[in-house]
């Protein structure tokens, strides 16, 4: 997956039980970027790779496109 959209990310919220609360404490940020986020979706496959990690408890293995690194 290369990015969330932000039905999906509530869709999986959902589905897994975990509040906005939950979710800014086990990510460390702040109440409001979650909601921004659930609203807006993350267009960073990296970062929409932590959050579902952060949400489901698993790791959702690798990454389905090779990494670039920009020098």
């Amino acid at each position: 997956m290369l990015y969330l959209s932000g039905p999906t990310l509530r869709r999986v919220m959902r589905r897994h039980y975990v509040t906005i609360r939950i979710l800014a404490q086990r990510l460390a940020i702040s109440m409001k970027q979650v909601r921004s986020c659930r609203q807006c979706g993350i267009a960073d496959r990296h970062v929409a790779r932590d959050w579902l990690e952060a949400i489901t408890g698993q790791d959702p293995g690798q990454l389905h496109a090779p990494v670039c690194l920009e020098e």
